[in-house]
């Protein structure tokens, strides 16, 4: 075992072995070494005495949990001590490889990671509490020179076993032998991929341990109050919470401390004391899209789009349905790069039409087919824009509109295409569950005036789809008139029979 390597005379620090061995009462070092390696984690922070409060039993049994699953989410109230207990469970690791042989361990150098949102956040929680930790632990300090603490890690057995404080920013994990990882705040929206992070981690462990440990501990955001899955900890609960052999727990910070904060009794009908420490979503609608009230129906489209694939390329034909076209027609196209898809959206008579061309595998969208696409919709739309990417050549050739997507902008397009909205329907089609999807992953920022896509993929289609209406802005006055023409009452009279 590796704590053999430092029972020697010149290494036992006397005093804290004594106190230890009298603690659990053992006459002779095999003894010590056999009470020690039978050690629970919850046993370990009582004989360790390094933790500055008393643990309540409901920290006891989510630390047995967590050590007890390979891997574990825990959504915890705000001031639930998640940071001591990352810390708790990071030295554990480490207490339990002593009790290894060196010879069975599958690595020569094997690493822990603490990861936190990002290197002021680890330095001022991770490091600096784990240190504190290390240098008050008695178990740690029964031997000498064992362990050095370093600017970014902590080195056992000049650097055989390491623990590592890792940020989302700057760092990485290649080349590490992860056989525990504790990723702290993934709801932190500093947390650059904290969902990416989480899925290579994994894979990266089992592929080197039998038995790892990967948790990920946070408290939720929810983001402005938009969609939950765009907190990373809340879908990573949502998607793990059910799979057999993973702990998941979520409590408020009353439930693991066993009451509410000072600052959350004085301020009970305080929204974000509420988000903080009870973890209940607070819903708000003016930061978010109401897909619940988008409106599907089916009637003829104006075009019909053949997809078919030729010469190494995806490529299409779109067809002009209707001979009474609409007056106002008002058409985005998200042009597509390489493998990305192309998005062709419209507006008129208060109707949403989209189509999608998704390129086949190993191919990509045909200019040309694009090209000839874009110069028939010229001739039936008041406006055609663009995005900002592959277009200037669209936008020059048929006095398209290229918009800039700043975040000005486009707060501008989602304002007024939610204006517009309680009169719009969406033409019914194979896109209506991607539609949904995307918008239902927007998340408004309002006092900054911007917002942002949290789902997956692009938003290709929510782009379009904003734009194709935004382009009818300048054209509001003339719409308006039209539409109160549309709905005077024909002239006549009505019997009425007694």
């Amino acid at each position: 075992m590796l704590i053999e390597k430092l029972i020697t005379a010149d290494t036992i620090n006397f005093e804290i072995l004594k106190e230890v061995m009298d603690d659990l009462n053992c006459k002779t070092i095999p003894e010590l070494i056999n009470k020690l390696k039978n050690l629970d984690i919850v046993e370990f922070v009582e004989v360790d005495k390094c933790v500055n409060f008393e643990l309540t039993e409901k920290q006891k049994e989510i630390l047995k949990n967590m050590w007890n699953h390979n891997i574990s989410i825990v959504l915890l109230g705000k001031g639930s001590g998640k940071s001591t207990m990352c810390c708790i469970l990071a030295r554990y690791a480490i207490f339990k490889l002593l009790f290894e042989d060196k010879e069975n361990l599958p690595h020569n150098r094997i690493d822990v990671v603490l990861v936190g949102s990002s290197g002021s956040m680890v330095s001022s929680t991770l490091k600096r509490e784990l240190a504190e930790q290390m240098k008050k632990s008695r178990i740690f300090n029964m031997f000498k020179d064992w362990w050095t603490i370093k600017r970014d890690t902590i080195e056992f057995f000049d650097g055989m076993i390491t623990i590592h404080s890792l940020n989302s920013i700057t760092s990485s994990i290649e080349g590490k032998n992860i056989y525990t990882a504790i990723l702290d705040e993934v709801s932190d929206p500093q947390f650059k991929q904290a969902y990416e992070m989480f899925q290579q981690i994994l894979t990266s462990a089992f592929s080197r341990f039998d038995n790892p440990r990967i948790m990920a501990i946070t408290w939720c955001r929810w983001i402005n109050g938009a969609n939950l899955m765009a907190d990373v900890g809340w879908r990573l609960y949502q998607e793990y919470k059910d799979k057999e052999g993973v702990y998941t727990i979520k409590a408020s910070h009353k439930e693991v401390r066993g009451k509410n904060p000072k600052d959350y009794i004085e301020n009970p009908d305080d929204p974000w004391k509420i988000k903080m420490y009870d973890l209940i979503p607070i819903i708000d609608d003016r930061y978010v899209v109401p897909v619940e009230k988008f409106e599907f129906v089916k009637q003829t489209p104006l075009l019909s789009v053949n997809v078919y694939e030729e010469d190494g390329y995806t490529k299409f034909t779109v067809k002009i349905l209707e001979q009474n076209l609409p007056k106002y027609i008002f058409t985005h196209i998200d042009t597509s790069l390489k493998k990305d898809s192309t998005v062709i959206a419209l507006y008129y008579d208060d109707v949403i039409e989209v189509h999608r061309i998704t390129p086949a595998k190993n191919t990509q969208i045909s200019y040309e087919s694009l090209d000839e696409a874009v110069k028939q919709l010229s001739k039936i739309s008041k406006v055609i824009s663009f995005d900002s990417f592959n277009s200037a050549y669209f936008v020059e050739k048929y006095n398209g509109v290229r918009h800039t997507f700043s975040p000005k902008e486009q707060f501008q397009a989602l304002e007024h295409f939610l204006s517009k909205l309680p009169k719009i329907k969406f033409l019914l089609n194979e896109t209506k569950e991607r539609l949904i999807y995307e918008f239902s992953h927007i998340s408004i920022d309002r006092g900054r005036q911007r917002w942002r896509y949290t789902g997956s993929g692009s938003s290709d289609i929510a782009d379009s789809v904003i734009y194709c209406v935004f382009n009818s802005a300048p054209y509001e006055a003339v719409l308006s008139r039209k539409n109160k023409k549309n709905t005077k009452k024909p002239f006549g009279f009505h019997l009425r029979l007694f």
